[in-house]
């Protein structure tokens, strides 16, 4: 039986089941207390879709576009399902780290077997990495 901090047990990154709706590359894991989402070109209006098997808590999110990602800049939304959880987070360069500025706690329990849903939008495709702080919920 798993407990609500079963992530923390496992000894190393834990392989989470993620889709991108564009049917590109895309990982996603826990590591420690925060989830990872390494994704390829995330094109504007399409999202990568992150399936739980625990309940968590979002605490935090930080965007990093990777260098020679395609494209300098990029603006995506962390979403528990549909609702939205982070302020929009928007990247000017492909070198920098952009945390959101508003985490709305009403949507940040995510269920278990809920998804954590990043949703791009007025940018070209390109590749980007998502950090989002996390707790047993």
């Amino acid at each position: 039986m798993r407990t609500h901090s079963w992530w923390r047990t496992q000894g190393g990154k834990f392989i989470l089941t993620a889709v991108h709706s564009g049917s590109e590359a895309v990982s996603a894991y826990i590591y420690g207390d925060k989830l990872y989402c390494d994704f390829d070109n995330l094109g504007s209006g399409e999202t990568v879709t992150i399936t739980l098997p625990g309940a968590l808590k979002i605490i935090d999110a930080r965007l990093r576009v990777k260098k020679g990602g395609e494209v300098a800049t990029k603006t995506l939304t962390v979403k528990n399902g549909s609702d939205t959880v982070s302020s929009t987070l928007s990247m000017a360069t492909d070198k920098g780290v952009v945390r959101a500025t508003t985490i709305d706690t009403t949507y940040t329990s995510v269920a278990k077997a809920g998804t954590i849903v990043l949703t791009s939008s007025a940018h070209a495709d390109g590749n980007a990495l998502v950090v989002i702080d996390i707790e047993p919920n």
